[in-house]
């Protein structure tokens, strides 16, 4: 939202589409007014640039630059008045302008365009954003999400660091806390997030897409509290699984071989673990529960055994296929498998 200081006054502004072609580029932008009515002006309002140069590095390059108003259900040509005023957005109305841009194919070619909106005098790439009260904004374009959604999951980190599509650096620009950030599909929709525990740092944030797009995650507005979703609206009870055995059971769990499992006193950390009941030689004793992720996982545990090395081993199974063993006297070792 664009908010002039003197009158009041603000502005929606949403980039909606966008064509590129060898000579003409066209992109449409949504202007809503709220709080008054609003008068475009000539020379404070509309405006073009291109990547990485100003419109008069590259005027020569340029044919024609038309504005134009969605109007009587026909696109028209913006026109000024002898004010140089354009007719006004009424307060709450929302009005579509339009800019076509005619390149000489011989020396511009497929030169991409970069748009930004000018009004009320600013020209700010920001005007197009879902919120320009947030700073900065990272971008991710998903184009393979099923029906329904699904969730993600994402590493978050407060300091410096190359991006990836699993690990995001927000370079000293958020609240400590992670209050501030926030999901939001194709700049229009907001995206349902859950932290697991936002005391750490990174911090693992599960985000429910809800379709195919650009998912942009803004971050820097040290103004605004957490809008933070509800751990059921993100994920699935499997998707986000721990078992500590605090509760003293195995319930949730199933068996099979020649022996069963009970707790035990014996653990990592806590005051339960499981352990197998004694078997002879021959013989297994197994511990297996299905789980179903929406996205891809992780599955970290602690595990020990005291066996006769060589001979009987603890072995670790996923979608039945062996991923690891051990077997002898082996104190805590931490397992983790993507």
């Amino acid at each position: 939202m664009l908010t002039n200081a003197d009158t009041g006054q603000q502005l929606i502004i949403k980039s909606v589409s966008k064509k590129e072609g060898v000579c003409k580029f066209e992109e449409v932008f949504e202007v809503t007014a709220i709080g008054s009515d609003y008068v475009p002006i000539r020379g404070k309002d509309f405006g073009l640039k291109f990547r990485n140069k100003t419109y008069s590095d590259i005027a020569h390059e340029i044919k024609s630059v038309k504005w134009y108003v969605w109007e009587d259900n026909n696109w028209q040509q913006l026109k000024w008045d002898v004010y140089n005023r354009a007719s006004a957005i009424k307060k709450g109305e929302t009005k579509l302008y339009k800019v076509v841009v005619t390149k000489k194919r011989a020396e511009l070619g497929d030169k991409r365009i970069l748009t930004i909106p000018k009004f009320m005098g600013v020209e700010d790439e920001r005007l197009t954003w879902w919120n320009v009260s947030w700073q900065y904004r990272v971008s991710n374009t998903l184009n393979n999400v099923p029906n329904g959604g699904r969730t993600y999951r994402l590493m978050i980190h407060s300091g410096s660091g190359e991006n990836t599509a699993t690990d995001v650096f927000l370079n000293g620009h958020s609240q400590s806390d992670f209050d501030d950030i926030r999901f939001v599909l194709n700049d229009t929709t907001e995206l349902n997030y859950w932290i697991v525990d936002n005391t750490t740092d990174p911090i693992k944030v599960y985000v429910k897409v809800t379709g195919n797009g650009t998912v942009n995650l803004y971050y820097g507005n040290p103004d605004v509290g957490s809008s933070m979703s509800s751990k059921d609206s993100v994920v699935s009870g499997d998707d986000v699984f721990k078992e500590d055995f605090e509760d003293g059971d195995l319930n949730g769990w199933s068996f099979s071989g020649d022996a069963g499992w009970e707790i035990s006193s014996n653990s990592y950390e806590g005051s339960y673990g499981a352990q197998n009941q004694d078997i002879g030689d021959s013989q297994t004793a197994c511990m297996y529960r299905d789980i179903t992720t929406g996205f891809p996982n992780q599955i970290i545990f602690w595990w020990n055994v005291s066996s006769e090395e060589n001979y009987d081993f603890l072995r670790f199974y996923i979608n039945g296929s062996q991923k690891a063993a051990i077997s002898g006297v082996v104190n805590w070792q931490k397992k983790v498998f993507n």
